[in-house]
């Protein structure tokens, strides 16, 4: 079973990352799952003058749009490389994924479009 767990400060690039992966995983026949999780939101107050005038500031919110998605088949590693070239800019993406066995965590992809890394108890390996 894996998870995704998505996050990204734009809104639109994540429902439209997640509308190509139901079409993705409706095509290949992958059994799925989508959970919106909450957004979170981050205030931000930057004084406007470096001075005086302690009570003039600029308040800013940064909010993180989430989303998990648990794919319940094991598709190919060729399918995996193609979720992560086609991942905008903006999305973050961790994948977690266990068998019975052991249960192996991949690295966290900020804005990385080419390669990607898994890491376990008995090693790595690193795919481009």
């Amino acid at each position: 079973m894996y998870k995704m767990n998505l996050e990204s400060t734009s809104k639109k690039a994540i429902t439209l990352y997640l509308r190509f992966l139901s079409i993705l995983f409706k095509k290949l026949k992958i059994n799925y799952s989508f959970i919106s999780l909450p957004t979170t939101s981050k205030g931000v107050a930057l004084l406007k003058s470096p001075h005086v005038n302690k009570k003039a500031k600029e308040h800013f919110e940064i909010k993180t749009y989430q989303a998990l998605i648990i794919i319940k088949t094991y598709p190919k590693v060729e399918t995996l490389k193609y979720l992560f070239f086609n991942k905008p800019l903006s999305v973050s993406l961790d994948l977690n994924f266990s068998t019975n066995k052991n249960s192996f965590v991949a690295k966290k992809i900020v804005k990385r479009k080419k390669a990607f890394s898994f890491t376990s108890d008995s090693g790595s390996f690193y795919m481009i």
